[in-house]
């Protein structure tokens, strides 16, 4: 299969939570959607803006599966002063360009703001969890607007970007089935049948035009650690390990690359208007994947092609972890699929070696598996530190030599059949993320 275009599919830019970005993307969809407009990049017939202006808002119906629920919550929106709440995502989309996609929130501005927290806050918009328990959880967003007379609707399902409807009051104006599967998930199904062997051979064998993607994804989310350590951002996680490391209390590579990622973390959950590179579909995973690697390559001063191939093995390990446990689901996928991702990625800048990159996986999944995802929160700074100290301390356990035996809980005799174990234990986590949702559900009404 083509590695190339599937890191390129995999791997994209988003402004804040990609939930939250889905979220306002769809609800800026169903607003234009009123005046018959669509972006060609939804649909190649796409049909220019009207200068129809439209009355204000008087309803917004929002529609969300269990882990869209989960994820934006509580977690920070770019440009809002640490706002966050679902009611004031959707508001702000209406005030934002679809053309965008999942960077449209980074053109609020405070009058945009002003407006979009008095639309929040006037009862208008109502939020929805629709779920059927059964199996994997699939990303999916409705969204239906009523203005006056005219309504409008857009449905978002299987990725934050693929957009299956956009209709209004007077018909439809683009859909295609659900049943369909997104493109770039059905080409990711495919890395299934590969083995670790087969995605080291890419990583070795890239073209320029490759890594200095890969390294551009890289500087991107370094960018993103500089500002949640020069600022108070999220928790302040990063920030302050950056005191203890100072103080002499915290050292080595594990404690960098912990500064590092949660640095980023804690910018990217605390709302602020930072640009990261994701992967397999998330923000923190792409943190993981990239700022441990990068914060040890800095440390050791490191062949940068190295540093770039190591962080390609570990975006592709993290796309294979994601095939078999879905891309949103009861683990925390920073912790659990980025994890074993970077301790592939780590191992690998480390040895190069194939059989060490494979111990470091066994190394991460006897540990970290068992990490749930609670939503997307500022507090997600804190797994992502776990995940960056379980992946440095994997890969040098296997480089000295240390192994997990398959006789170990769900670890097996290799890395791929251990992945798999964990795609199983992912789907049966179904009825604990219910639990989840009734938490925070709860919360919601107090």
């Amino acid at each position: 299969m083509n590695l190339s275009h599937l890191l390129k599919e995999q791997m994209s830019v988003s402004r804040g939570c990609t939930e939250v970005g889905a979220i306002s993307l769809a609800t800026s969809l169903a607003y234009n959607s009123i005046r018959g407009y669509i972006p060609n990049w939804v649909f190649e017939k796409a049909k220019e803006k009207s200068a129809l202006k439209l009355p204000c808002v008087d309803k917004i119906e929002i529609t969300l599966d269990r882990n869209v629920y989960k994820n934006a919550f509580s977690v920070g929106i770019p440009n809002t002063n640490g706002g966050s709440g679902i009611e004031l995502m959707a508001a702000l989309g209406i005030y934002c360009e679809p053309e965008k996609k999942l960077e449209l929130l980074g053109e609020i501005n405070p009058e945009i703001l002003a407006r979009a927290k008095e639309i929040a806050s006037s009862g208008v918009v109502s939020v929805n969890v629709r779920d059927n328990w059964t199996g994997k959880s699939n990303l999916d967003v409705n969204v239906k607007i009523k203005s006056g007379k005219s309504e409008g609707a857009c449905r978002i399902y299987g990725s934050h970007t693929n957009v299956v409807y956009v209709g209004n009051n007077h018909g439809t104006i683009y859909n295609r089935e659900i049943e369909q599967k997104e493109e770039s998930h059905s080409s990711a199904e495919k890395i299934m049948k590969l083995k670790f062997s087969d995605l080291i051979e890419f990583v070795k064998e890239m073209g320029r035009e490759d890594r200095d993607f890969i390294l551009d994804g890289i500087n991107r989310n370094d960018a993103a650690a500089k500002i949640g350590l020069e600022n108070q951002v999220g928790l302040g996680i990063g920030r302050n390990m950056q005191k203890l490391i100072d103080a002499g209390k915290l050292g080595g590579y594990a404690a960098y690359a912990q500064m590092l990622t949660a640095a980023a973390s804690d910018a990217r959950m605390g709302g602020w208007n930072v640009p990261v590179s994701t992967s397999a579909g998330s923000g923190n995973q792409g943190i993981v994947v990239t700022n441990p690697i990068h914060a040890v390559h800095k440390l050791v001063k490191g062949d940068k092609d190295r540093l770039i191939e190591s962080v390609a093995l570990a975006h592709l390990v993290t796309i294979y972890s994601s095939a078999f446990s879905g891309y949103l689901s009861a683990l925390c996928g920073c912790t659990v699929k980025a994890g074993i991702g970077a301790s592939a990625g780590m191992a690998y800048y480390f040895t190069k070696d194939a059989e060490i990159v494979s111990e470091s996986v066994k190394h991460t999944a006897a540990n970290i598996p068992g990490v749930i995802c609670d939503g997307a929160k500022p507090g997600c700074s804190e797994k992502l530190c776990t995940a960056a100290n379980t992946a440095v301390c994997s890969a040098l356990l296997a480089e000295s030599g240390v192994t997990v035996p398959c006789s170990n809980g769900i670890v097996a005799k290799t890395a791929e059949e251990t992945i798999r174990n964990i795609g199983t234990i992912s789907q049966g986590m179904i009825s604990l993320d219910k639990v989840i949702v009734e938490i925070m559900e709860e919360k919601q009404s107090l």
